[in-house]
C-alpha cells in the first residue's frame, strides 16, 4: 500500500468520534469483541468455560472441527483488541496531553477503529492463507495509523 492509498483512505473515513472520545470507543470494542467471543463460544460449540477453556490448552491448528477453530481464532482476536488498545491509548493520551486536536488527527483515530473492527471480523474468519494475508495487511495498517498517532502527537513536542 502506497503512503498515497494510506492518506486517501484516513481521509476518506467518517468523523464519528473525538480524538478524546476515541480511547472508550476502544475500550467498548475490545469488550464488544469479547461479546463476540462468548456469542460464537455459545451458538457453535454450545459451552463457555472461561476458567479451564479448552481452545486456550490447545493450538488451534490441533483443533478439530470450523467451529473450535472460529472460537479459538474469536479468543485471539479478543486478546489481539487488548494488545492494540495499549499502544493506540499511549498515541491518543500522548496527543491530548500535548493538546493536538486536528482534523487529520481525528481521522487517524476514527481510521483506526474502523481497520480493528475489520480486523476483528477477519481475524475469525480467516482460516486459510488468502484470508489470513488479507487479515494481516489489515494488522499492518493499524500499525501505521498508530504510528502515523504518534507521529503527529510527538511533533510538537520534540522540535
Amino acid at each position: 500500500m502506497s503512503l498515497n492509498y494510506f492518506t486517501q483512505f484516513v481521509q476518506s473515513v467518517p468523523v464519528y468520534f473525538t480524538v478524546k472520545g476515541s480511547i472508550p470507543a476502544m475500550l467498548g470494542m475490545v469488550y464488544f469483541s469479547k461479546l463476540l467471543h462468548a456469542f460464537l463460544s455459545f451458538s457453535l460449540l454450545q459451552k463457555y468455560d472461561l476458567v479451564q477453556a479448552s481452545y486456550r490448552n490447545t493450538s488451534i491448528s490441533k483443533s478439530n472441527s470450523w467451529a473450535e477453530k472460529a472460537v479459538a481464532r474469536a479468543y485471539n482476536a479478543h486478546s489481539n483488541q487488548w494488545e492494540a488498545f495499549i499502544g493506540f491509548t499511549a498515541a491518543v493520551l500522548l496527543a491530548i496531553i500535548n493538546n493536538i486536536e486536528t482534523k487529520e488527527l481525528q481521522s487517524l483515530v476514527n481510521s483506526f477503529l474502523l481497520v480493528r473492527l475489520l480486523y476483528n471480523i477477519t481475524y475469525i474468519f480467516a482460516f486459510n492463507e488468502p484470508l489470513s494475508f488479507i487479515r494481516s495487511s489489515i494488522f499492518t495498517v493499524g500499525i501505521m495509523i498508530t504510528f502515523s498517532i504518534f507521529s503527529l502527537s510527538v511533533g510538537n513536542t520534540i522540535f
